[in-house]
């Protein structure tokens, strides 16, 4: 995808807070944009006044002078580096009769014309002059009369509680001076502008004199006079709105205001400026497909030439032991085996593929691993489960050499499984066909170089109460799931994002500059971590929340086409 070098952002709703304040991680997220090499211009229906107080601000915190700044929805354009400006107003005569409208009916009008700007203030009607005056915070708001020459404006506010006045005064405008006005519609507000100017216009002229085209352009925004600068722009990005014409406009959407500027950056924007060096991606659930557990042909592809050619660096990052990764990566026929790495047991275990070997292991402590199997058998003893339950042990052992033409065989020193209340009535038997290989119970285990346990459910009541028992670990352990049905225990900072930021340290990439694909909760470490992260429309809430891209494409399909969209650049991607 192209890289985003200037982005358009409104205030109001946008980047200020509630209390009309920059926040100091959208302060943060702007410095990293300007530093990255990116323009920021402030697009926004407030005056030029306002909007310098708001530019310096950014200035002296990122250090880099702002370029241009949008006011009045383009009625005015401040070129900052040429110190000079390009007004666009509406003409004396249209002023006059919306502000004769406005008086017969009963409206607010606000009037932003030259003189008033001088004295930083906005004309507006004798009616409401007193309640504007405790309103204006440091607003001066003057009286329109006879004295008053040139009342040519750069926008005219149209305000009124009542939602019907305004519906009436938008139809009476679009009969009277459709050929000389512009509107925006809010609520409880029009925003006018002359014919044609709006923040859109505004930004295409910047564009040119920067000579940057529309796909090179981003736009953050939450209202209806920011629709046509979102039109005009290769990303736009929408935040909290009641604006149904908002949402169907941008093509990513934030469902929340406080901090949405840093995050569409970091998530939307400095990923796309960023060279991807680094893919990680879960298996079960993501890469492979549900039910068959299979690699799409389409998919096989896709990773081969990212790594063979590319020569990006692949990463399977899995709760999986060693031996069922390799089975993955040999399916997978990479001839670049150099550039391929597995993280392991959900970040337990990382290995080096080419010159097999690990790079780091981490084991829960004997006393844990024992505590923790206390604990379940305590549930069994006390009869607390109403279903079956399965306790999986991940231990440390040798592999097969994946470069050998024969099947992988399995050096597994242990890896059992024992179902509490099934085994001791028939030994040997499992309910899952995973599971045929055990024989032994719990009091069997060999506690010696654990990765991690994994508990299985049959009963949804006896997860959330075991769950809720293992609490008491959070301190020592990482408790997590990959799962409805099951819950995963590992050593203390142990997930998939620990394993991930461990290898890009070792490997010298940058974090920002991988992509991160999963489904579970057990990916979410490693999504958070990556600036360019990607999950699946069927993923829950918080994976979501936490991923950058949310994509509607089945398990293994999904890898496959966000490598095609956001690596290869094909166009037929989503």
């Amino acid at each position: 995808m192209t890289k985003i070098k200037l982005l358009a952002i409104d205030l109001d709703g946008t980047l200020l807070s509630k209390t009309k304040h920059i926040s100091h991680r959208n302060l943060k997220a702007l410095r990293d944009y300007t530093n990255s090499g990116g323009t920021i211009v402030l697009a926004s229906g407030r005056s030029i006044v306002s909007i310098k107080r708001i530019v310096n601000k950014i200035d002296r915190f990122t250090g880099i002078k702002s370029k241009y700044s949008i006011a009045f929805n383009g009625g005015y354009i401040d070129d900052i580096s040429n110190d000079s400006v390009i007004e666009n107003k509406i003409p004396n005569e249209v002023v006059k009769k919306i502000w004769d409208y406005a008086v017969s009916n009963k409206m607010v009008i606000w009037v932003y014309n030259k003189e008033a700007l001088d004295k930083k203030a906005v004309y507006t009607t004798d009616t409401f002059f007193n309640v504007f005056v405790r309103m204006g915070k440091g607003i001066n708001l003057l009286k329109l009369n006879e004295n008053v020459k040139d009342i040519s404006s750069y926008k005219i506010n149209l305000m009124s509680t009542k939602k019907k006045r305004i519906h009436e005064a938008k139809k009476w405008i679009l009969t009277n001076l459709k050929k000389d006005v512009s509107i925006s519609t809010h609520p409880r507000l029009l925003e006018i502008n002359l014919k044609n100017i709006n923040k859109g216009f505004a930004l295409d002229l910047i564009a040119k004199k920067l000579n940057i085209n529309r796909n090179e352009m981003a736009m953050i925004g939450d209202s209806n006079n920011d629709l046509t600068a979102m039109k005009n722009v290769g990303l736009p990005i929408g935040v909290k709105t009641k604006s149904e014409y908002v949402k169907k406009a941008v093509k990513y959407y934030l469902p929340y205001k406080r901090n949405a500027v840093a995050n569409a950056i970091c998530k939307y924007i400095l990923s796309l400026n960023k060279q991807i060096e680094l893919i990680a991606t879960d298996l079960d659930g993501t890469l492979l497909h549900n039910g068959d557990k299979i690699i799409l042909p389409n998919v096989v592809k896709s990773i081969q030439k990212v790594v063979d050619e590319k020569k990006l660096k692949f990463v399977i990052c899995t709760g999986r032991s060693i031996d069922d990764i390799l089975v993955v990566v040999k399916n997978l026929k990479i001839k670049n085996l150099n550039n391929v790495f597995i993280i392991g047991a959900n970040g337990a275990f990382i290995y080096d593929v080419y010159n097999q070997r690990y790079i780091d292991e981490k084991f829960v402590k004997i006393l844990y691993a024992k505590q923790v199997i206390d604990l379940i058998k305590s549930f069994y003893d006390n009869k607390k489960f109403k279903g079956q339950v399965g306790f999986e042990i991940f231990n440390s052992y040798t592999v097969n050499e994946i470069k050998s033409n024969k099947p992988l065989k399995h050096f597994l020193l242990n890896r059992e499984f024992v179902y509490s209340n099934f085994v001791k009535k028939h030994p040997g038997m499992m309910i899952n066909n995973w599971a045929k290989r055990a024989n032994c119970t719990i009091d069997d285990a060999n506690l010696s170089k654990i990765y991690k346990f994994v508990i299985s459910f049959e009963n949804q009541n006896d997860k959330a109460r075991v769950y809720a028992a293992l609490e008491q670990f959070k301190d020592v352990l990482e408790i997590s799931s990959s799962g409805p049905w099951n819950i995963e225990v590992m050593p203390q900072y142990t997930n998939k994002g620990s394993g991930l930021k461990k290898l890009c340290a070792y490997l010298g990439v940058d974090e920002r500059n991988t992509m991160t694909i999963g489904d579970e909760l057990n990916d979410v470490s490693m999504l958070e971590l990556s600036k360019h992260s990607v999950t699946l429309l069927t993923s829950c809430i918080k994976v979501k929340e936490s991923a950058g891209h949310v994509m509607d494409y089945q398990t293994s399909d999904i890898v496959g086409k966000a490598i095609d969209q956001f690596i290869l650049n094909k166009d037929n991607a989503k």
